[in-house]
């Protein structure tokens, strides 16, 4: 259960670095719980890896709050564990504030890997660019339920998502579900979600250089 706290000082400039690796026995369970605060005019630039051990059941939270003209850049990748299930409850409190979350999850075989993101839009000015990209093999599973709230007071607030999966196997599944609620008509928003297989031309293409199946479908 480990549990990190961070507070960024007003106009401070931060890179934050976590890796979850391993495990500790077999079906083991980790539960980190991370929480951020960044101050006025402050920039984090903050990096999450799991590539825990197969057998490992892990269940992170992230909550967090940026502060006016505060710039919160996340960069996530799951591609560990048996089952990986992160919650991330961020608040844009300030006015100007900014996040921009891109993720990556990889299911293989019987993986399970699931986000749930939610940002509350507090303050004026606040922007959102999320992208999420979803690759699932064989049996794998993803999931990404992404909710951007924005609140009656935080007029001109922009927000963009791009939410995308590919699967690869008869029994992969991804799930995308992106959701916006707005309590302004001052607002710019955009959200979209696809699924899909990979090109039967580009791999066709590869195939007929020599390759291997498997080689070129990783490719």
């Amino acid at each position: 259960y480990p549990r990190l706290q961070v507070g960024v000082a007003p106009d401070a400039r931060v890179q934050l670095v976590e890796r979850h690796l391993g495990g500790c026995g077999p079906q083991s369970l980790v539960c980190p719980s991370v929480s951020v605060s960044v101050g006025a005019g402050a920039a984090l630039d903050h990096y999450r890896l799991q590539q825990c051990a197969s057998d490992v059941l892990f269940l992170d939270t992230l909550t967090g709050e940026a502060a006016a003209g505060a710039r919160w850049s996340v960069r996530t990748a799951d591609c560990g564990a048996a089952t990986s299930r992160s919650t991330a409850l961020l608040r844009l409190a300030g006015a100007d504030a900014a996040l921009d979350w891109q993720s990556l999850a990889i299911a293989h075989g019987g993986q399970h890997c699931d986000l749930m993101l939610r940002v509350e839009h507090a303050a004026r000015g606040t922007r959102t660019t999320q992208q999420y990209r979803g690759i699932c093999t064989e049996e794998g599973h993803a999931a990404c339920s992404a909710e951007m709230r924005v609140l009656a007071q935080a007029g001109s607030a922009r927000i963009a998502q791009s939410l995308r999966g590919l699967l690869e196997g008869a029994r992969a599944e991804i799930d995308l579900r992106p959701r916006l609620e707005i309590h302004t008509d001052e607002v710019q928003a955009a959200h979209g979600a696809t699924t899909g297989r990979l090109d039967d031309t580009l791999l066709f293409y590869l195939l007929s250089r020599g390759l291997e199946p498997d080689t070129a479908r990783a490719l």
